[in-house]
């Protein structure tokens, strides 16, 4: 599973630590943390979360759900 380097590139946008994006999202640190790392899938419920949180439109959660390899 690969990074999810738009999430990451968003949060810091927002100028937001992990653990301030996860708790606007109503997820814990530690599960936003390894989304972000690739190291967990996440679920359907997360995204809607993401998109909800901050009013993110379609086109840009596409993007955001990207995930790098390497």
């Amino acid at each position: 599973m690969g990074k999810r380097l738009n999430l990451k590139q968003f949060r810091v946008s927002k100028d937001m630590t992990q653990a301030e994006f996860a708790a606007a999202m109503g997820v814990t640190r530690s599960r936003y943390q390894q989304v972000e790392s690739g190291v967990r899938f996440p679920e359907e419920q997360f995204w809607h979360a993401l998109q909800k949180t901050f009013a993110i439109p379609d086109e840009k959660m596409w993007r955001l759900m990207r995930v790098y390899e390497g």
